[in-house]
């Protein structure tokens, strides 16, 4: 690395070597040189008045990573005041950089809480110019004076980057002409190196430039060799070279270590000490090598050190100059890539020697292990970039050395980056601290054997923020301070600290930018804030500047902000024209959590629409623009974040947000509009309405601050709350008009001014949301109209576009306006205050935009209700959904009102309401017919009508093709309702299809329907509508004509081969099962009728049959309510099914006269025929069975019928043949009815339906609630209870079997006698036969049944 080699000695080509004396110590140079000899300088007096040196407590420290000391003071420099003309000349030039050096703030390229990036402009033209060139160049900067030099292969441009300092004018620059340019072998070769220093001879600015090949040139006066040609430069400039180098070797740094001269670097480690003043103070250029201390002194001694030594061969990461010894003697540090130390003392005019060395790399790798314990052995390739020295002051020093090293660390696919902080005392080295830079690694960069740019640590004062600078890329890195607390001792023991606030910006490589140059501004006034300067290649200069940030903040909390941060740099400064930074990799470069960037995202989002952001002015002149830029940042924001997965909620708020300052930015500019057009006396609604609004949903002004644009106040904080303005358009109209604005002038205008609210705002969110929702990660497709058309389920709030006042008050806003429209249409403007034409064309035009958002308001507000999960919401949607319904048809066919009928189509179509398309229709048509038979109306008028009147024909036409059968039960419904029942039978063939199946989706239309039916030859399908029909006819009447008419029908179908026999057959049977039940309810309803002849009432009659009738149930409070319902029903003619009938026959008493034809003792066998009828199985069927054997067995007095005593069997038998239960039974075997329903006996029925389960096994009570189903238990087990008396009493266990046998022997002998009967009537007609035949006796005698013998 450092390998020693002989002085080199440079030769003076163009200096007089003579010597001059010094008088005294106190004497300057530049007052003992002749004013002949003085060349006029352009620079004013303080122009090398050095920048606020960094300073701790009073004393200078380290900028830069070098240790700067306090600079001349700028009275030492050359008085060139003695001379009028140059004085003239610098007073003028102090009084322009006076008014120039007050620098204006750059554009910032990147900013958030921690650091500011800003562009400086104050470049000199032929830096700018620079630019925007391909010619490769880089910069040096010279903190202590304030210049900077750019170089290129030809040329260094010096100017002044710090204008506050230098009082000469900071567009002025020199540009000098380097002479050996022309070496350069091609643009890729390596730059000349440069820096500039204060010539304390000359007392100018002087120029050092050092070519990679070894060629050197030095300047003493920077303005005096930028004036001239090249070979008046070449005159002014000492030049030389540096000897000894190989061919392969070439200079690779060039350090400023004033005033001991400068130290160059090469590529195979060698340190060459620079000088470029003799020891008498004259100029000339001498180097020497430094070299280790040597007992050879032979030739070939020299050579062994020049050859032997192994440091020579290792690449140098970095030479940095210490403090300074005395007069003549200065520290300096150098360290190799593979991290070898060398401590140098240096002295002028090239004496140095070699204090110590040290190897750091063991113990900085083992430093960085105990922090990251994964950077094991495998990570074998070390390399040491640079290092810097702490800036502290100089008494804080003593013997020892503070030092910031940058490290990298690979495993052959990624770099990694730790700052480590080492202690160096004498010949021992301690680690202190490591930074792991965990905001950023990078892939193994390919070598070169000529880099572009050196990463470069820079530690401005006051040291709180370091600088890393890569060619591409920046990373800053806050080193917070060690306490004295028990964890911060456990960190330092492990030389870890709380992961600091680190972040990495991106170079923009668009324009295949990078990094050229970089140093540290020393700091002014402000010392909370480092400060490092950047130039880019394509850029120009760049100022970061970064501040304290906050101790002990948890890791969370910095990641949490770091997350915000690094989407607002990609959010506000995406856009920023030819900016240095590119942020489109500044998210991806940490893992964030999704969590993270959900929140990050929501507060940007929140700042924004609250106006809360740093990065978007607060107020501006234009409203306009201030909200175009905050809508931009929020599009910029979901473009930013949208490649993550964050939620659809999040989406939808991002999205209604912007929405937000879309129907803002829509109101502002109708707002100005008002404003520029408005009358004197008009008076402007948005101020009132804004101030009507409940200061709980806005901030108030607060005139005492200034504020007193209610509006600007309002658009700049209370966006969230748009929606509110929606409703309050129209209440703030009626408000004004309740304080007296009673001019139908000024209410219209009020008016017209709550329609452009709402209609541009709602326009503008619901146009906003349909054009973007992808943008925001929404499928378009299932948005329509502006409405999102899927699941709503993941809505935790209401749309802001329909909140539930806005259903009410933008409908009435819609009456509103038309009522206005209406009334004045027509009506001229005249000094009564009438409102003028354009006006009242306003109103009416304004009003079909209204309905849209009205409709609009409704669709959405239904949809959200509907995706909730609460039964509330649920019915309140339903409800809405009704309003919706009406409300939607009242507003369209409000449009006719004022003649919009094209609107009023064209509103009807986009909702597809065909009961308001229909409607429409038939007004314009009817308005057509008025208009074509109006006396005296002209041929040209009537002509146009009839041509309206053909499209309307037309029009007609369209939507049967388009809308089928939905337009066709419209028109149809229409027609009913008109009862233009002609028309709907003869309606045109083309359209009969249409007709036929609307009449058979109305089952309320079944006779119109069969007549259809037949009438198309349709017997079958007439049929099966009118069975359809009759299931729900209520009416027994014509239920049962609707049955027989079907049954009828059905027989036409099959003469007509449309069914066969079989279904016929079938079809019959279902029939007359049907017609059975009916019949069985009319008998009922026989029977019950005469009481109908004595109530006043059908109230009356129904509590008149339960007095009559109710007996059975008056004790059963279910039952009781069961068969009044039912009888109430029968009153009223009303169909009763198989069950309710059942029900009815067994829970009325009957009669106590016991005639067998008596409908009550045949009750109970019809509610058997029905059970038959019905088809029932399983446990509905034996159920039933049971209660209806149950309740026949207590119609009758068992008790009584078992007291036998003194009763013959005559009267025994009589009484049990005078029971319901023996006529049921007698009934039952004459109908075969016992066939399928035989008699059960009590035990059988005993507990019938008593309890729950017993219920809950028929059908019938499958989905009855346990409640209603309890008290039904309640009343049936009464019913088992009577049973068990009977049973108890009356032995009816005992007599049941009796008296089945006995009604079976009276069927019995019914038969007999019946078949008695016809055998006898068999025998006299063949008699008869053959008396008339003459076959039978002469005496024409015959004998009859009973013996008696008759004539014939």
């Amino acid at each position: 690395m450092f390998s020693p080699d002989a002085t080199l000695r440079s030769t003076l080509s163009t200096r007089n070597p003579r010597r001059r004396h010094r008088t005294t110590s106190t004497d300057s140079f530049a007052t003992r040189q002749s004013n002949k000899r003085r060349k006029r300088s352009s620079l004013a007096p303080d122009t090398f008045e050095p920048l606020n040196p960094t300073k701790v407590n009073g004393h200078t420290g380290y900028a830069n990573g070098d240790a700067v000391e306090p600079t001349p003071d700028p009275h030492s420099l050359r008085d060139v005041s003695v001379e009028p003309a140059s004085l003239a000349v610098r007073t003028r030039g102090s009084k322009r950089g006076d008014k120039r050096g007050r620098r204006e703030d750059g554009v910032v390229q990147a900013k958030n809480d921690h650091y500011t990036v800003t562009k400086e402009h104050n470049l000199p033209r032929p830096v700018a110019e620079l630019l925007g060139k391909e010619e490769a160049w880089h910069g040096t900067f010279s903190q202590s004076l304030g210049y900077a030099v750019a170089t290129t292969h030809t040329q260094a441009i010096v100017w002044s980057y710090a204008p506050k300092k230098n009082t000469i004018d900071s567009s002025k620059s020199y540009t000098i002409n380097l002479p050996f340019g022309s070496s350069a072998r091609h643009s890729g070769d390596p730059l000349p190196l440069a820096t500039l220093v204060h010539d304390a001879g000359a007392g100018e600015l002087a120029l050092l430039v050092a070519l990679p090949n070894g060629k050197l040139v030095y300047w003493e006066s920077v303005p005096s060799a930028a004036t001239g040609d090249i070979a008046r430069q070449k005159q002014q400039g000492l030049q030389s070279s540096v000897g000894g180098m190989f061919s392969s070797e070439h200079i690779t740094d060039l350090t400023d270590a004033e005033p001991d001269g400068f130290i160059l670097t090469s590529s195979v480690g060698r340190i060459i000490h620079l000088s470029v003043r003799d020891s008498q103070g004259r100029p000339a250029i001498s180097l020497h090598y430094l070299r280790s201390n040597s007992t050879s002194t032979s030739l070939l001694g020299s050579f062994r050190n020049v050859f032997s030594s192994s440091a020579w061969k290792r690449e140098i990461a970095a030479v940095r100059p210490g403090l300074l010894r005395g007069k003549n003697s200065r520290r300096c540090i150098a360290a190799n890539v593979q991290g070898h130390f060398q401590i140098w003392d240096l002295a002028r005019h090239g004496s140095q020697n070699l204090e110590f060395e040290i190897d750091a790399k063991a113990q900085i790798l083992s430093a960085i292990q105990a922090v990251k314990p994964a950077m094991n052995d495998n990570y074998l390739d070390f390399q040491l970039l640079d290092f810097s020295f702490e800036p502290t002051a100089p008494e804080k020093q003593h013997d020892s050395d503070k030092l910031f090293v940058l490290v990298a660390l690979a495993d052959g696919t990624s770099n990694y980056y730790f700052l480590v902080v080492v202690k160096m005392q004498k010949e021992s080295l301690e680690v202190d601290v490591v930074y792991p830079i965990s905001c950023w690694s990078t892939a193994p960069s390919v070598d070169s054997d000529w880099p572009t740019f050196k990463p470069r640590l820079l530690l401005p004062h006051p040291a709180h923020t370091a600088f890393l600078v890569f060619d591409t890329y920046l990373i800053m890195v806050s080193l917070g301070k060690v306490g004295n607390t028990s964890d911060t001792q456990i960190q330092q023991e492990s030389h870890a600290l709380s992961e600091s606030y680190q972040d990495v910006l991106f170079i923009n490589r668009d324009n295949f930018d990078h990094i050229v140059g970089c140093a540290v501004e020393p700091s002014e006034q402000d010392t909370n804030r480092a400060t490092c300067l950047i130039l880019a290649q394509t850029f120009g200069l760049a100022r970061a500047s970064a501040k304290r940030t906050g101790e002990n903040v948890l890791k969370d909390e910095r990641r949490a902000s770091k997350c915000r941060s690094c989407i607002e740099q990609a959010v506000f400064f995406k856009h920023s024209q030819g900016n240095l930074f590119d942020f489109r990799f500044a998210l991806s470069a940490v893992d964030w959590e999704q969590s993270e960037v959900e929140r990050a995202t929501l507060d940007i989002n929140d700042s924004i629409i609250d106006n809360d952001s740093q990065y978007i002015p607060a107020m501006m002149p234009s409203m306009d623009h201030q909200l175009t830029l905050r809508a931009t940042a929020l599009i910029d924001l979901i473009k930013c974040v949208g490649k993550y997965a964050i939620s659809q909620p999040l989406r939808w708020h991002l999205l209604q947000s912007a929405e937000k300052i879309a129907g803002s930015k829509a109101i502002w500019r109708t707002y100005n509009d008002t404003l520029s057009t408005k009358g004197p006396n008009d008076k402007v609604l948005l101020p009132e309405l804004l101030d009507m609004i409940h200061e709980k949903y806005k901030h108030e002004n607060e005139p005492e601050r200034g504020e007193t644009d209610i509006v600007r106040h309002y658009f700049t904080l209370d966006v969230k709350q748009l929606g509110l303005l929606i409703p309050w358009a129209q209440k703030s109209v009626e408000e004004l008009w309740i304080e007296g604005v009673t001019s139908p002038k000024h209410q219209a205008y009020l008016t017209s001014q709550a329609n452009d609210i709402v209609n541009h705002c709602l326009e503008a969110a619901f146009d906003f949301r349909q054009q973007n929702a992808e943008v925001f990660g929404v499928r378009s497709d299932i948005i329509e109209d502006g409405i999102f058309q899927g699941d709503h389920a993941f809505l935790k709030d209401n749309w802001w576009t329909s909140m539930e006042e806005s259903l009410k008050y933008v409908k009435k806003l819609v009456d509103l306006d038309r009522e206005i429209a209406v009334n004045n249409a027509e009506s001229p403007q005249d000094e009564d205050g009438g409102i003028s034409e354009d006006l009242a064309i306003k109103l009416s035009l304004d009003n079909p935009k209204l309905v849209h958002h009205c409709c609009q308001i409704f669709e959405e507000r239904i949809r959200f209700l509907n995706s909730r999960p609460d039964d509330k919401a649920q019915e309140s949607g339903k409800q809405t959904k009704a309003t919706y319904l009406r409300v939607r048809h009242d507003m369209i066919f409000g449009l006719t009102d004022i003649g919009l009928y094209t609107d009023a189509f064209k509103l009807a179509e986009q909702y597809q309401d065909m009961k308001s398309l229909v409607e429409v229709f038939d007004r314009f048509q009817m308005e057509c017919a008025v208009e074509i038979n109006r006396p005296g109306i002209s041929e040209d008028d009537r002509i146009a009508v009839e041509q309206k009147w053909e499209e309307t024909e037309a029009r007609k036409q369209r939507y049967f093709r388009n809308y089928g059968a939905r337009w066709a039960s419209a028109v149809y419904d229409r027609k009913l309702m008109n009862g233009e029942l002609r028309g709907l039978l003869t309606e045109d063939a083309i359209h009969h299809n249409f007709l036929t199946q609307y009449l058979r989706n109305r089952s309320d239309l079944s006779g119109l329907t069969w007549m259809h039916e037949v009438a198309q030859g349709n017997f079958k399908l007439a049929s099966e509508d009118l069975t359809k029909a009759q299931r729900n006819e209520t009416h027994v009447w014509s239920k049962k004509i609707e049955l027989s008419m079907a049954k009828l029908t059905m027989l036409a179908a099959a003469e007509k081969g449309q069914v066969d026999k079989e279904n016929l057959a079938k079809v019959s049977r279902k029939a007359d099962r049907r017609l059975e039940i009916l019949e069985v309810q009319e008998q009922l309803y026989a029977y019950i009728k005469p009481l109908l002849s004595q109530a006043i009432d059908r109230t009356a009659a129904v509590d008149l049959a339960m007095e009559s009738f109710g007996d059975f149930v008056a004790d059963k409070p279910v039952l009781h309510e069961i068969l009044k319902k039912h009888l109430c029903a029968l009153m009223e003619k009303r169909a009763l099914d198989a069950e309710e009938l059942i029900d009815t026959l067994t829970l009325l008493s009957g009669s106590s006269q016991p005639t067998e034809d008596s409908f009550t003792h045949l009750r109970f066998y019809f509610a058997l025929k029905l059970l038959k009828l019905t088809g029932f199985d399983g446990d509905r069927k034996h159920l039933h069975q049971q209660l209806i054997w149950r309740r026949c067995l207590l119609q009758d007095d068992w008790a009584a019928l078992n007291r036998t005593e003194k009763k013959d069997d005559y009267a025994v038998a009589a009484e049990s043949e005078g029971t319901i239960f023996f006529q049921t039974l007698k009934q039952g075997f004459r109908e075969g009815i016992f066939e399928i329903l035989p008699p059960l006996p009590p035990s059988e029925v005993m507990g019938a339906g008593s309890d729950l389960q017993s219920l809950r096994q028929s059908a019938r009570y499958a989905t009855t609630q346990d409640d209603m189903l309890s008290k039904l238990a309640k009343d049936l087990a009464v019913e088992d209870k009577a049973l068990a008396v009977a049973v108890d009493k009356g032995r009816l266990e005992a007599w049941w079997p009796g008296v089945v046998e006995g009604a079976r022997d009276a069927v019995r002998r019914e038969a007999d006698e019946v078949g008695r009967l016809l055998a006898a009537d068999e025998a006299n007609r063949r008699q008869a036969e053959a008396m008339f035949n003459g076959d039978g006796d002469g005496d024409g005698e015959a004998v009859d049944p009973e013996g008696d013998t008759t004539m014939g």
